[in-house]
């Protein structure tokens, strides 16, 4: 297999953040915290699932088949989230969301209310999803600068072991659905055949 060059490596997933994960949480989100759009949970799903991404390359994840993700995830959040406590991000934010659809039995959701992030209510905690996502961009962002240093040898090692298992290569073609004859996903490049003769 050819050398990896980190810094090339470190930029795709730099541009995959800043173009791809980033915008899709922020679309999710405008269009939903808007009055009549329902609310912001699926922004929070997206930054929850987005954390999930990221901790794989801080820790070396060498395959998509079950592993010590939730430790992998905790990690992450310990070490660059650190207003946030791991195991409320993980069980409460992630796994509730994603698994139910409705957030964990110790926390509230909330948006465009950054003076009541971590503000206790009862039994609850709320968690405000601006301060929420504004913390994730942070900590990638971080996580990056870090990756540049040649002496973090140990982060870059566990990056690039998980970088040689691919990153996601997507090409949004606009086509409406009777153009489509044929789509095809082949480690994770999308492509579309046309029905129409050139």
């Amino acid at each position: 297999m050819k050398k990896i060059n980190i810094d090339n490596a470190v930029d795709d997933v730099k541009k995959l953040f800043d173009e791809w994960v980033f915008k899709s949480i922020e679309s999710s989100y405008r269009a939903t915290s808007a009055p009549g759009g329902g609310t912001p949970m699926v922004a929070f799903m997206l930054v929850s699932c987005a954390i999930d991404v990221i901790a794989g390359f801080y820790s070396g994840r060498s395959s998509f088949i079950r592993q010590d993700i939730s430790g992998q995830y905790k990690e992450f959040v310990k070490d660059y989230m650190k207003p946030y406590n791991p195991n409320i991000v993980y069980e409460e934010i992630r796994c509730s969301l994603v698994h139910n659809f409705i957030p964990g039995k110790s926390i509230k959701l909330t948006h465009n209310n950054p003076q009541i992030d971590f503000f206790t209510q009862g039994d609850f905690q709320i968690k405000n999803f601006d301060n929420f996502f504004f913390v994730f961009q942070h900590a990638v962002n971080e996580y990056i600068t870090d990756l540049r240093k040649p002496e973090n040898k140990d982060l870059r090692k566990k990056f690039i072991k998980r970088y040689k298992l691919g990153i996601p290569r997507v090409q949004v073609f606009n086509y409406g659905l009777s153009d489509i004859k044929d789509a095809r996903i082949n480690k994770y490049k999308v492509t579309i055949a046309s029905k129409r003769k050139k």
